[in-house]
């Protein structure tokens, strides 16, 4: 596991957000109605925006293939839409 992928997994419960983004949303989806989203996926080596499962592949499951806590990482999705409308 590399050490961005343990830095957003942590290591207690995490509770996302509330906010736009659920795990059952399309990640292409996603990223085409929230371009700040590109930024957390790059910055945790979640190369989605270059991989054609991402058209159908859920949030979730991109955070599963790539080892990452599901709702830490739509905590941090949320947060940062929320952040981008301030």
């Amino acid at each position: 596991m590399s050490e961005n992928q343990e830095k957003i997994g942590g290591d207690g419960p995490v509770h996302c957000s509330s906010g736009p983004v659920t795990p059952d949303m399309i990640t292409l989806d996603v990223l085409d109605k929230y371009p700040v989203v590109y930024e957390i996926f790059l910055k945790y080596g979640m190369l989605c925006m270059d991989c054609m499962a991402s058209a159908e592949e859920t949030i979730g499951e991109s955070c599963r293939v790539h080892c990452m806590d599901v709702d830490a990482v739509l905590d941090l999705i949320n947060r940062s839409i929320a952040d981008s409308k301030k």
